[in-house]
């Protein structure tokens, strides 16, 4: 599912991508206050719990690859 090569950049600074991360935190806690569970492509449905620790290994995961832990 991966290409060889990157995508583009989605924003012009480390700033806005931060910001839009923002966003979507609260979007996902604002989701899940009404959503009981959702699908995720490999692990099939997740509640606000699994979603979470998923999230956690996921961030952990790119931000050891950008050496930014």
């Amino acid at each position: 599912m991966l290409s060889e090569e990157p995508n583009e950049l989605k924003f012009s600074s480390v700033g806005a991508a931060i910001n839009d991360l923002f966003i979507q935190i609260d979007d996902f806690n604002s989701h899940f206050k009404t959503a009981k569970a959702e699908n995720h492509p490999f692990f099939g449905e997740l509640d606000y719990e699994y979603w979470q620790k998923f999230h956690v290994k996921h961030f952990t995961h790119h931000f050891k690859q950008f050496h930014l832990l």
